[in-house]
């Protein structure tokens, strides 16, 4: 918990003047789209997990645009970029999304290094989160309504629980696997080759 702390806070200082990034207001819209009107049109190509995140931390007075229809990708952009810049504080918004993401990542984090602890003992638990802590494109990551960091994290919590299921057989590990499996997936549509290998590898297992 104190190198997830020391993570979060390297963080925060290294990234404390960071703009937005050109994909998170499409991303913060529409994941206030998704939890307000349960309406998933917008920016359909991203799974939601990051979007909800973001979105559950936005202040009540984050107002959305009446959606008209959008003929392109590029009247989205428009779209989502004109509520965000036009409609809105951002900089309120940003300064909520970044707490919110931040604590998606920070339980990531301490998960692993529970498992890492769990599987291999405390001594590589400390070394993993010892790493991530001083790795800088983790502390880049770790405050951005983007779906990279937390599909790393989410498989790599899915390669350690697969790994505990293999050496134990354990019908909490099958429940915990397709879990892990089901937020890998939520994150980021590129979670499906990673989750691929982990399948195989558990079917191997049992065979």
């Amino acid at each position: 918990l104190a190198l997830v702390l020391l993570a979060t806070a390297r963080s925060a200082v290294g990234t404390r003047l960071d703009s937005l990034t050109v994909d998170e207001p499409w991303h913060i819209v529409a994941g206030v789209e998704y939890l307000r009107t349960n309406d998933f049109r917008l920016n359909p190509e991203h799974p939601p997990l990051v979007k909800l995140v973001a979105a559950a931390n936005m202040p009540a007075t984050f107002t959305l645009r009446p959606k008209s229809a959008l003929s392109d990708k590029g009247a989205e952009r428009d779209f989502v970029e004109e509520t965000f810049f036009f409609d809105n504080d951002f900089r309120l918004a940003q300064e909520r999304a970044r707490i919110a993401v931040w604590l998606l990542n920070g339980a990531m984090l301490l998960l692993l290094g529970a498992l890492v602890a769990q599987s291999f003992g405390m001594p590589w638990a400390v070394g993993t989160l010892l790493f991530l802590t001083l790795e800088p494109t983790v502390g880049a990551h770790a405050p951005v309504v983007m779906t990279d960091l937390p599909v790393a994290l989410a498989l790599a919590i899915t390669a350690l629980v697969a790994a505990r299921l293999v050496t134990t057989w354990s019908w909490r590990w099958t429940v915990a696997l397709g879990l892990a499996m089901g937020v890998s997936l939520a994150a980021k549509h590129s979670a499906l080759p990673g989750l691929a290998g982990i399948g195989g590898f558990c079917a191997f297992a049992a065979w």
